[in-house]
């Protein structure tokens, strides 16, 4: 009688096994499904958050703008080319508004010129990110400049309680659709490039005019490979210790097709702003999309071009074609 129970409790065991694990499946994705939705609905609220907080604090920086230019320094080597008193002259008059970006405090011309605006957006310039220690310590230096960054930085950035800087938010979240908008409070269209966020901030403002300079993309000059393949990116900016070689293949598995790839989509999204009033201060960089200014006021005179038409760049040197 025993062998024949333990026998009949083995069928029963092996015909309803398969049902277990059907059922305990079922409910496995069901869960699944039920925090994928909580999850979805947390985002979703999160960058609706985002789009209404960058629009308040956009709107209210744009309702104080008064100065009639705009000047976007980037971190290429041409930024060098500035003239800091002329910029100063125009700040004091309430002229010109002054917006740089990311690691300016490295530059040598952080000593020389007080910028109105700093724009962050890399991640490693996050309040939260401990490699960001020394921009924060040299903003509390510097109390007058107001911080814009992303609107999903809030909580980070006001949990530095020891940083008395104002600050404003821009929208900062990818856009799902393909679009051709530029409207910083509304999510981006264009490459995560913290100079393409400050043109849409400067579009954004209504400025009647935005000049530009250190804005090359001139970073893969300093572009090597190795015997292995292996593709280095070295420090082509306003400053000697802006970063060491990174070794693109081993931390982002980029080869030259990759970089130069990526590199022309950036080159083509600045099209997006062809329409605003901007002026490229470097007549010899590579970004085509605006108008160059040969003479500007504000570049030192032993920069200015006075032709530079039919003429041809050869190992850095400007000579004539016959």
């Amino acid at each position: 009688m025993k062998k024949l129970l333990i026998k009949l409790s083995n069928s029963i065991s092996t015909v309803r096994a398969p049902y277990l694990y059907k059922e305990l499946n079922c409910r496995t994705k069901m869960y699944s499904s039920i925090l994928h939705c909580m999850n979805t609905a947390i985002y979703t609220r999160q960058r609706f958050k985002n789009r209404i907080l960058a629009r308040e604090h956009l709107q209210n920086l744009k309702s104080h703008t008064t100065a009639p230019m705009a000047l976007l320094i980037g971190n290429s080597p041409s930024s060098t080319q500035l003239n800091p008193q002329k910029i100063k002259e125009l700040q004091d008059g309430i002229k010109l508004d002054v917006f740089v970006m990311n690691a300016f405090h490295k530059s040598s011309i952080s000593l020389e010129i007080n910028p109105n605006y700093i724009i962050l957006s890399d991640p490693t310039h996050c309040p939260s990110n401990q490699t960001s220690e020394e921009l924060w310590n040299w903003l509390k230096e510097h109390e007058k400049i107001t911080v814009i960054c992303p609107a999903s930085w809030k909580s980070t950035f006001y949990k530095k309680n020891d940083v008395k800087n104002s600050v404003c938010f821009f929208n900062d979240d990818e856009s799902a659709f393909k679009s051709k908008s530029i409207n910083p409070t509304k999510p981006r269209t264009f490459p995560s490039l913290t100079a393409l966020k400050g043109l849409a901030i400067a579009g954004f403002l209504k400025y009647k005019t935005i000049q530009i300079i250190g804005i090359d993309n001139s970073h893969f000059e300093s572009l090597s490979c190795d015997s292995g393949n292996a593709l280095f990116l070295g420090p082509n900016h306003n400053s000697s210790d802006y970063h060491s070689p990174i070794n693109l293949s081993e931390t982002l598995g980029l080869t030259t097709t990759d970089y130069f790839y990526d590199l022309s989509v950036i080159f083509k999204s600045f099209k997006l702003f062809e329409k605003l009033p901007i002026l490229n201060l470097n007549p010899r960089s590579l970004v085509d999309s605006f108008e160059k200014d040969h003479k500007s006021e504000l570049v030192l005179p032993e920069f200015w071009v006075t032709s530079d038409k039919g003429r041809v760049r050869n190992s850095r040197v400007i000579s004539e074609r016959d």
